[in-house]
């Protein structure tokens, strides 16, 4: 079971450039995300990016999709998802984060107990990806540990149909719809709306296009809606069916309402078709 905000007192603040990892002993399935407790509430103003990274003592295994931590951001649980396949985990690994360039506004959270951690302060760019080996590093005083108790399991999604995993609860249909990423130059500025069961029967993370409209192409395909402002929102919704809608979009009343109020009819978003691959 995941701790509860008031459990939860320490945290790593993300420079520039940081790795901060903790060691766990694992011996699972294959993942296709990790779960880490994140805020924005380091800065008072910017945009943060951050990955998820896996180690083997210096050696690297894997590295995440990337978040992009808004200033003033609440904590919450955000699940890090991995593209493609990571091999079964047997033994000792270093789980923990890789920041972006903008220093000081995501903090990661962790609990006094089962440190120490490692932390490379400022050494490893951004940009080109997490360092392979990990570099040097320093143990982080006392018994610190990140708190990474999600391990979510790799499922191919080719034995799995996006009907089925669309219908599934709300936190389980969207790590799955999530994994492999956004396809390049896919991002369509759009019309927002929600749709009621009169319009579609299905209640689940599911998605109806305009019938005339500009998005038809992405019929039967898995896509990312995002809302930016003060705090980025994102959902991802299966679009199984074409409709006589207003908007050039139009999402289940339970996705609507992570991006807005059901008192908004139309919203502007963004629209981005998840990869297959």
């Amino acid at each position: 079971m995941s701790p509860s905000p008031s459990s939860i007192e320490d945290y790593a603040l993300a420079e520039s450039g940081d790795k901060w990892t903790s060691t766990f002993v694992l011996k699972a399935k294959p993942v296709a995300a990790v779960g880490m407790y994140v805020d924005g509430l380091g800065g008072v103003y910017g945009t943060q990016k951050i990955r998820a990274v896996i180690y083997r003592d210096q050696d690297f295994i894997a590295m995440s999709e990337e978040e992009e931590i808004v200033a003033g951001d609440e904590a919450q649980w955000i699940m890090f998802q991995f593209r493609g396949e990571i091999p079964p985990f047997d033994g000792e690994y270093q789980v923990g984060f890789h920041s972006g360039d903008v220093a000081g506004v995501a903090r990661v959270h962790g609990q006094d107990f089962g440190g120490p951690s490692r932390r490379q302060s400022g050494g490893d760019l951004y940009s080109d990806g997490p360092s392979d080996p990990f570099g040097d590093y320093e143990l982080v005083e006392g018994s610190f540990r990140l708190l990474v108790p999600q391990f979510e399991a790799y499922v191919p999604l080719s034995t799995t149909s996006l009907t089925y995993i669309s219908r599934l609860p709300f936190a389980e249909a969207q790590a799955a719809l999530k994994l492999r990423g956004t396809r390049r130059a896919s991002r369509h500025l759009i019309s927002l709306g929600w749709h009621g069961t009169k319009t579609d029967a299905d209640r689940g993370s599911f998605a109806v296009v305009r019938a005339d409209g500009p998005l038809v192409g992405l019929l039967g395909k898995r896509v990312r809606v995002s809302i930016r402002g003060r705090r980025s929102r994102i959902v991802y919704a299966y679009v199984h069916a074409l409709g006589e809608v207003a908007e050039d979009l139009t999402l289940t009343r339970r996705l609507f309402q992570e991006l807005g109020s059901l008192g908004e009819t139309t919203l502007l978003a963004a629209v981005e078709e998840v990869d297959d691959v």
